[in-house]
């Protein structure tokens, strides 16, 4: 009896600093997995700002180009001819800057309309129902940039409502 409460006067403290590291150890790797997670989770929303500004850059620029110019020019009554080469000189390289950011619908309507263009210098002419589709699918693409414009107005001052 004498020899085994002697050893356990030995083993129990080894067997609690055990015990402590392991409940440390593991609080401490859940602790850590936490703040990770938040970490990334605000690395994740910066990049994700940074990218909507960019894009908002981008359609603010484009905007800024589209009132200096008309693009849908008057050939007589109620036709309209497309600008392509203010069009493939002074939009499109904006909006390809960052393609890849652009939300969905404008990239479609800038794809749509590079594709209806491309098919008119194939066919070698542009006659009016396709002057009328590009005049068309412009605007339509330049409504869309407005409306994410809006949105983001509309975001940002129910942010800065937040934070007053």
């Amino acid at each position: 009896m004498e020899v085994t409460l002697e050893l356990i006067k030995y083993i129990l403290p080894v067997v609690s600093a055990i015990g402590g590291i392991w409940v440390g150890g593991t609080l401490n790797l859940k602790t850590q997995k936490t703040i990770f997670k938040m970490q990334h989770t605000i690395e994740i929303d910066k990049i994700k700002k940074e990218n909507l500004f960019s894009v908002h850059e981008i359609y603010n620029r484009v905007l800024e180009r589209n009132g200096s110019k008309m693009m849908g020019v008057p050939i007589g009554g109620f036709r309209l001819e497309f600008n392509i080469e203010f069009y493939t000189r002074e939009i499109r390289p904006i909006l390809y800057e960052k393609y890849h950011l652009l939300h969905r619908d404008v990239a479609d309507g800038v794809l749509e309309i590079d594709k209806f263009i491309e098919k008119c210098k194939l066919e070698e002419e542009i006659d009016s129902k396709s002057q009328e589709y590009l005049v068309s699918s412009y605007y339509k693409l330049i409504d869309n940039i407005l409306i994410h414009q809006h949105s983001l107005r509309i975001g940002l001052n129910s942010t800065l409502e937040q934070l007053k």
